[in-house]
């Protein structure tokens, strides 16, 4: 009798929702985390590029500048040696996978791109509990287009490959301490 009072219980307790049910609920507890897939740490990109966020969840909150100026928001583009924020845009199809793209052009130099855990929180509440920062190299792809063009020239015109070479290298050299103009670029790397 006892056995069957038991089995019975078991039934009306599966039946009233108690059972088997909150066995397969999964509880979510665990905070997002990101990563930042492009540009990738100490890398070198030709050009003004889009950057590229990955959430481990669908996120909400993020925010950048939209002018130039102090920092502000949770996406933060700036030089790595300081100064103003430049502004951004940002945009997600899955809330997962967001697109950092900044405006204008960027000039040749380091940057430095940060996530900042204000106010990033998945969609049952629970905030970003680390951020992530890159740093990156900008360089000029007409640079690089212009100085292979003038080693090639200067091997046509019968100069010595590793003398062309350290010309190349001269000018790519120069590219990043001079003011992006080619006019100033070259004449400086036949003067250094």
């Amino acid at each position: 009798m006892k056995l069957i009072k038991l089995i019975l219980l078991l039934i009306l307790a599966g039946c009233a929702g108690g059972g088997s049910e909150r066995i397969d609920e999964e509880v979510e507890s665990t905070a997002p985390t990101v990563s930042i897939t492009s540009p990738s740490d100490n890398g070198t990109l030709l050009g003004t590029s889009t950057y590229q966020l990955e959430f481990s969840e669908k996120v909400n909150g993020l925010s950048g500048n939209s002018l130039l100026g102090a920092c502000g928001g949770n996406v933060q583009l700036t030089s790595s040696v300081g100064g103003s924020c430049h502004p951004l845009t940002i945009s997600s199809t899955d809330n997962v996978t967001y697109l950092i793209d900044p405006e204008g052009t960027l000039t040749v130099g380091e940057y430095q791109l940060s996530v900042l855990t204000s106010e990033i929180a998945d969609l049952e509440g629970y905030s970003l509990m680390e951020g992530k920062s890159v740093i990156f190299q900008i360089s000029d792809n007409t640079t690089f287009v212009i100085s292979n063009e003038l080693e090639s020239k200067l091997v046509a015109e019968n100069f010595d490959s590793s003398f062309a070479l350290a010309v190349k290298n001269a000018a790519i050299e120069m590219s990043s301490q001079e003011p992006n103009d080619l006019l100033y670029v070259i004449p400086a790397a036949f003067e250094g």
